[in-house]
């Protein structure tokens, strides 16, 4: 019987029960309402008309006011370094974005717009892109991929097409 009215007295009393002491590791904000980081140094892959080369990396400045990013690319062209900078408007909300992005890169040793088969024989290895893509910038991780047409300053009127993406981590 002891037993009984133990066990009535605690289901009585177990809805008033003070739940344990709970720890807010926010910050004091929402988790939505995260703003994006403002500098991102960032791991890049890409083909070879990617401003960042075909193995690289990037560092990257977000104006979160304009939802506009200036970004500086370098990595290896094999052969050569590839180099660029790119300049990005970002449409979205959320630290989810649609990018349009503007590029110019360039290598150190690849002559991207000769082509002697079709009887280019220009010599430039500059290039301008524009791209469109998507990039997830929310906390500390980005995560982008971008894809677009490149074109060669040697005015061959060839658009070559470009992909290039990558991971990185805000401060």
């Amino acid at each position: 019987m002891r037993r009984l009215c133990s066990l009535a007295v605690a289901v009585a009393l177990a809805p008033g029960a003070a739940p344990g002491d709970l720890i807010d590791l926010s910050g004091g904000e929402r988790r939505g309402s995260l703003k994006p980081p403002a500098f991102v140094l960032r791991a890049e892959g890409g083909s070879d008309y990617a401003p960042g080369g075909l193995v690289g990396g990037a560092f990257s400045y977000f104006n979160a006011d304009a939802l506009a990013e200036i970004e500086i690319a370098a990595g290896a062209g094999f052969p050569g370094v590839q180099a660029g900078v790119l300049l990005r408007k970002l449409f979205g909300d959320g630290g989810d974005y649609l990018v349009i992005e503007l590029s110019f890169a360039g290598n150190t040793r690849k002559r991207l717009g000769a082509d002697v088969a079709a009887g280019r024989l220009g010599n430039s290895s500059l290039w301008t892109s524009l791209g469109f893509g998507f990039e997830h910038r929310a906390g500390a991780v980005s995560l982008g991929l971008v894809a677009g047409l490149a074109f060669i300053s040697s005015f061959d009127l060839v658009p070559h097409g470009f992909v290039h993406g990558g991971l990185g981590l805000g401060f």
